[in-house]
């Protein structure tokens, strides 16, 4: 990463795709399921999504570094 360059925290909540879960799972994840059904992303947007900024940061990162020797 070049100088003066920061990587910006990315969060998404996914939509839960349905109603099998354990239930414990929202107190060990701190998440409340019914906001995120009302207001999560689709699933299959919310992980393009993050494949396109980690691609972006990948390409940051070739660019700031010295061609190898």
């Amino acid at each position: 990463m070049s100088a003066g360059s920061e990587r910006q925290p990315v969060h998404r909540e996914p939509r839960p795709r349905g109603d099998d879960f354990a239930p414990a799972a929202p107190a060990v994840s701190g998440l409340d399921r019914d906001p995120l059904r009302r207001a999560g992303l689709d699933p299959a947007l919310a992980l393009a999504q993050s494949a396109e900024d980690a691609g972006r940061d990948e390409g940051r990162e070739r660019r700031s570094r010295p061609p190898a020797s």
